[in-house]
């Protein structure tokens, strides 16, 4: 279902992978905790909303939470493995 590629476009568009300090779930969401979440921009973001199988992106305390629905669990552990999290 979650492709590689879609896990290391999400972390190009959260400012690389070195930029993501970790991933969680809750049972909607994915969350990637960010070093620096200045590095998304308004742009990054509507590219983010773009993803297939998200239903939308928020930006707060430092994390970007992408709305994926009941999925959650197994989105997360894909971008976990892919990007060594």
């Amino acid at each position: 279902m979650w492709s590689s590629l879609e896990c290391l476009t999400i972390a190009a568009l959260c400012g690389g992978s070195g930029n993501i300090e970790s991933i969680y779930n809750c049972f909607t969401r994915v969350h990637f905790v960010l070093k620096d979440d200045e590095k998304i921009t308004e742009q990054k973001k509507k590219r983010l909303g773009k993803i297939p199988y998200v239903k939308g992106v928020f930006i707060r305390g430092g994390e970007v939470q992408l709305v994926v629905g009941s999925q959650a669990a197994l989105f997360c552990k894909s971008c976990k493995k892919e990007l060594g999290k």
